[in-house]
């Protein structure tokens, strides 16, 4: 009932959102050194996370 009542077209707007929203977060992320173990995706990422690394990048936030 979903693709029926957004159609084809809002069914590819919804999924280029998506993937634009994964895109951005996968580059912040590289942005605050972490690693993307993800080379192609849609709409997940696998992220490489230190403990240390993170803990410092709340205190920032």
């Amino acid at each position: 009932m979903y693709a029926v009542y957004h159609g084809q077209e809002g069914i590819k707007a919804i999924a280029e959102s998506v993937h634009r929203a994964t895109a951005f977060v996968a580059s912040e992320l590289k942005k605050l050194g972490y690693t993307i173990n993800t080379q192609l995706f849609f709409d997940t990422i696998v992220v490489e996370a230190d403990a240390k690394k993170t803990k410092r990048q709340r205190k920032t936030m």
